[in-house]
């Protein structure tokens, strides 16, 4: 059963932000489960072993299919809650979304060309060898292996997990309050990385949360933190670097009484708590992932986000504030940039 609540308090990222709201309203049903569900395909396969292993990878799959199917499940509001949108309004902002439909062409194309190899891997004596088989020529095609090995089924696993959460998240998280949450919970997740792998740095230790050994075939020294690769834990830090740097910028926006009114929920950190974060994670990219990866990556993100930022406080006419910031962000920027 719904209960009565008032549409125009409840902050929107594809509305107007109400002046002086005398309570915010809490997500939907609907977008609490959704939250939920993104979240664990979010985060969970980070302390799976990084998703690299077979079961992790589809345990990542089916948490992301699940997560899609509750955007058209049928939900029953709780007296009080605003009502859950309907399948048809959550298919409206779908198709909308372009990355749905480039996601959707892309895994027709890949579960084609799973479907219609063109040459078998053999393995025999040690030794591998490619044997052509008969397939159509004019549709897309791949090559048939084990799935252990990597084939194309699994390069789907890999990759549909991810397109299907970003839509989801799209379609399915509406109010402020579920994005902040959303990312502050990927920021702290990339902070405990990061401490857990440079703990295991400086221990020296060759056994991964000093429990058991990574994969036999994989090079053990490059292990970080949750990840068998160093270079697997880079690439989610680097989104872990951008979601703090997110929630940094959304706390500098409270000083700003034109900014939006504060809304109930976890994380309810300070300005110096999400700054450290981004300490601990520029820390562990920089000291003990590849170099290069930092270089190339966070690094620029973060030249990015500080240009984005200032651009954003001139043309909103924080002339006095922007001033303050220019000149020590564009010597960071430039040092940056030129230790790449």
């Amino acid at each position: 059963m719904t209960g009565m609540y008032d549409a125009a308090a409840t902050p929107t990222l594809r509305g107007q932000f109400p002046s002086r709201p005398a309570e915010v309203t809490p997500p939907s049903r609907r977008e609490r489960v959704v939250f939920v569900l993104v979240v664990a395909a979010v985060v969970l396969p980070v302390w799976l072993v990084g998703a690299w292993e077979e079961w992790s990878q589809v345990t990542t799959l089916v948490l992301a299919l699940v997560a899609f199917a509750a955007l058209f499940a049928p939900m029953f509001d709780y007296r009080g809650w605003p009502p859950s949108p309907s399948a048809r309004m959550v298919w409206k902002r779908l198709r909308s979304f372009p990355i749905f439909w480039i996601g959707l062409a892309v895994t027709i194309y890949g579960v084609t060309a799973a479907l219609n190899p063109s040459r078998q891997l053999v393995i025999a004596n040690d030794r591998s060898a490619l044997e052509d088989l008969a397939h159509i020529s004019l549709l897309p095609h791949s090559i048939y292996a084990p799935y252990a090995e990597m084939n194309a089924w699994r390069a789907l696993t890999i990759v549909v997990p991810a397109w299907l959460v970003v839509c989801v998240a799209w379609a399915g998280l509406e109010t402020e309050v579920s994005w902040r949450r959303l990312l502050g919970t990927v920021a702290i997740n990339g902070a405990v990385l990061a401490v857990l792998g440079m703990a295991e740095g400086l221990a020296g230790t060759r056994q991964m949360f000093w429990l058991f050994d990574p994969e036999p075939n994989a090079p053990t020294a490059e292990f970080f933190g949750s990840f068998i690769y160093a270079g697997h834990a880079a690439a989610w830090m680097v989104l872990a670097f951008g979601a703090a740097a997110a929630m940094t910028d959304h706390r500098l926006r409270r000083r700003d009484p034109q900014a939006p009114p504060r809304s109930w929920g976890w994380p309810a950190l300070t300005t110096w708590g999400w700054v450290g974060m981004l300490v601990v994670i520029y820390l562990a990219l920089g000291l003990f992932v590849k170099p290069n990866f930092w270089s190339l990556g966070a690094g620029g993100v973060l030249v990015i986000g500080v240009w984005l930022w200032l651009t954003r406080m001139w043309r909103e006419g924080q002339k006095r504030r922007a001033a303050l910031y220019t000149l020590p962000a564009l010597v960071f920027m430039a040092v940056m940039l030129l230790s790449t």
